[in-house]
């Protein structure tokens, strides 16, 4: 695969120098099924379910967090909270859902795992459900694609600071212009915070800095140059709780130990390149870079007091180079697009778990370890080739299909297990959506499957590939009454190969359970009702969800921290006071259902319903914000899984002043 990877370089800086000799124009990446990979873009008019959040709406809710962005879309749940998270952990309709950077997929496994700067975004791209043929190997759930800022045509500069509760404080620029001429552009953003979290001593200090530059050689080529730079230090959290009915606890109760912390840096590097030879021929052609390097001591409760301990790094790159070839006629058009894509992940390290003699919560001693960590080496690589097609008849009809081919190949060495395997996989997706203009209305029908290594072992066996399918069938609607637009879904998905948490020889591990099912309905939309007012609502009923597991898989049980209904809606409205000011007031409402934790037991934590708010005043160039979460600073828990339990967060309160012009 050495040879592979360096084949895949000298081709795409091979093509990078051929092109930057022709004559082009600034034009959008191509789209790849309903995902453009690279700098992105979702088309509603596809058959499946996506959607799109924008800078604009991650701004207005005062999101800092991707688990906290997506509190207001249907399909997401968020079992674990969002407090100090340093990995983003969320379920997408009762499946993890793999994140990516502008289409390429950083490593997560274990404690290492990439969190982006939300700051750092212009756009969250979510594409539910089994999908590999976007990106290859990919969580059952769905992917989320992160679109990074990038140079802007029109020069623009802000910069800010915020202050909120729990210490919170930070300052924040953006700024984008020509260098030197304006075929060439360039920005800069970066990002500072430090604040505490919900639980006693914890605490975090984040540094975010992304240079791009923009390249527009001749009227049919760009080149664009993304890069990133990310420290956070502090304490880390663990917020495993025991069940109430073992020891009462508080959303303030620390577990840890005085002796614990959390240093990781990540950086990320890369291009997009885009030409078109004609009106009907493209290619397009991404790398990124993504390391990560982490040391983290937690102490966590697992029944009883264990200490773990990573100390490792991982590098990840991704190529991607494809060709789209576009028709047109006056009934027919179609978008065919043929590529491969390789990605590497090499994680070299240690990683370890003890158990350490037990101390009341709160007391925080200072615990050495008393054995030594395993190894954690990872050596990991996916070829794949891909056709996706999309065919409208008529501008009614529309119909989509896709194949890829994926090889797979890992050797690790992980928990003291090494896992080795070759595999190649085939994954296929096939929709079709009518459009009755006349009515607005769109009904479609789709089938995707996917595919997901899972790194290393669980001390006992090497882990197998993760495989999902999606049966989805809805419809959409764009009235014409009112500015906004509909989705209702069902779907059904089923996982093959996946992973239930467990006790082992004294270690918390997941083993693989025959199979996983979800089954629920989707109702989303997003309604500028008049002018100024907007009104977002979602709600997910899980029709039935379950696990097998066992050694033939025949227990069965409702699958853990997946909630039979979520329900979630958000109002704004802005006053125009004047030419050069305004007043814009939000409110929103989240309500969970009971919450089962898979055991045979059937325990399920207790429903909760949680009140949000924002005020925003804007005068010229001048703006000041309040966004606050938890408006009652509830104390609940997100959910148990048959081991622990998970506060949720408790009220965050952020005031942002911005100056942009």
């Amino acid at each position: 695969m050495k040879n592979s990877f360096r084949s895949g370089l000298l081709l795409s800086l091979s093509a990078c120098a051929l092109l930057a000799a022709e004559s082009v124009e600034l034009d959008e990446i191509s789209v790849v099924g309903s995902v453009a990979k690279g700098s992105g873009k979702i088309e509603f008019m596809h058959p499946g379910t996506t959607t799109v959040i924008d800078e604009k709406k991650i701004v207005e809710q005062g999101a800092t967090q991707l688990d906290n962005a997506v509190k207001y879309e249907a399909g997401f749940i968020n079992p674990y909270g969002t407090d100090l998270d340093t990995t983003d952990w969320l379920k997408l309709r009762g499946f993890n859902a793999t994140v990516t950077l502008d289409g390429s997929t950083p490593y997560k496994g274990g404690y290492l795992g990439a969190q982006h700067d939300l700051y750092g975004l212009e756009s969250i791209e979510i594409v539910k459900g089994a999908n590999s043929l976007l990106y290859g190997a990919s969580s059952t759930g769905g992917v989320i694609n992160l679109v990074s800022k990038r140079p802007t045509n029109t020069p623009f500069a802000e910069v800010g600071l915020k202050l909120g509760n729990k210490n919170q404080r930070g300052v924040f620029f953006d700024v984008s212009d020509n260098l030197a001429t304006d075929k060439v552009k360039f920005r800069l953003v970066g990002n500072y915070e430090k604040k505490h979290g919900d639980m006693d001593f914890t605490k975090n200090e984040h540094y975010y800095l992304a240079p791009s530059l923009l390249f527009l050689i001749g009227d049919e080529t760009t080149l664009t140059l993304l890069s990133s730079y990310t420290k956070d230090k502090g304490t880390g959290v663990t917020g495993f709780y025991p069940y109430p009915s073992v020891q009462k606890s508080s959303r303030k109760d620390n577990t840890s130990s005085a002796s614990d912390f959390l240093h990781r840096e990540q950086y990320s590097a890369g291009y997009e390149l885009s030409h078109k030879f004609n009106d009907s021929f493209k290619f397009s052609s991404s790398y990124k870079f993504n390391r990560e390097e982490k040391e983290q001591m937690a102490t966590l409760y697992v029944g009883f007091f264990g200490r773990t301990q990573i100390d490792a790094d991982v590098n990840t790159h991704t190529f991607d180079n494809r060709l789209t070839y576009d028709f047109d006629s006056q009934n027919f058009k179609n978008s065919l697009t043929i590529g491969t894509d390789y990605r590497k992940i090499k994680a070299n390290g240690k990683y370890g778990f003890d158990s350490i003699t037990p101390f009341a919560i709160g007391q925080r001693p200072i615990v050495a370890r008393t054995t030594a960590p395993y190894d954690y080496i990872v050596d990991q690589s996916q070829l794949g080739f891909y056709i996706n097609n999309q065919a409208t008849f008529f501008d009614n009809l529309i119909i989509t299909s896709a194949v890829r081919r994926d090889k797979l190949k890992e050797n690790s060495d992980t928990l003291g297990t090494k896992n080795d395997y070759d595999i190649s996989k085939t994954t296929y997706q096939v929709g079709l959506m009518y459009n009755l203009d006349t009515l607005g209305l769109m009904p479609f029908i789709n089938y995707s499957e996917s595919f997901t290594p899972v790194v290393g072992s669980n001390s006992a066996v090497g882990y197998k590939p993760i495989e999902g399918r999606q049966y989805e069938v809805g419809i959409k609607y764009l009235p014409d009454f009112v500015d906004g637009e509909f989705s209702l879904s069902y779907f059904d998905i089923e996982e093959k190969n996946s992973l239930v948490g467990g006790m082992v020889g004294g270690l918390y591990i997941q083993s693989q359970a025959g199979k996983q099912q979800t089954k629920g309905l989707e109702l989303s939309s997003n309604l500028n009702l008049v002018d100024n007012l907007n009104w977002l609502i979602s709600y997910t009923h899980y029709i039935d969800s379950k696990t097998h597991s066992g050694a033939k898989g025949d227990i069965v049980a409702k699958t853990p921290l997946v909630p039979k209904n979520t329900l979630s809606s958000f109002l704004t409205y802005k006053f125009n006071i004047s030419d050069n000011q305004n007043l814009k007031l939000g409110g929103g409402i989240r309500y969970t259902s009971s919450i089962p934790d898979g055991s045979v037991s059937g325990y399920e934590s207790a429903s909760y319903t949680l009140l949000d708010a924002m005020a925003e005043y804007q005068y010229k160039n001048f703006s000041a914000s309040i966004n606050v979460n938890n408006l009652t600073d509830k104390e609940y828990f997100s959910g148990c899984d048959g081991y622990f339990c998970y506060y949720g967060e408790g009220l965050r309160a952020t005031l942002t002043a911005k100056y942009r012009w």
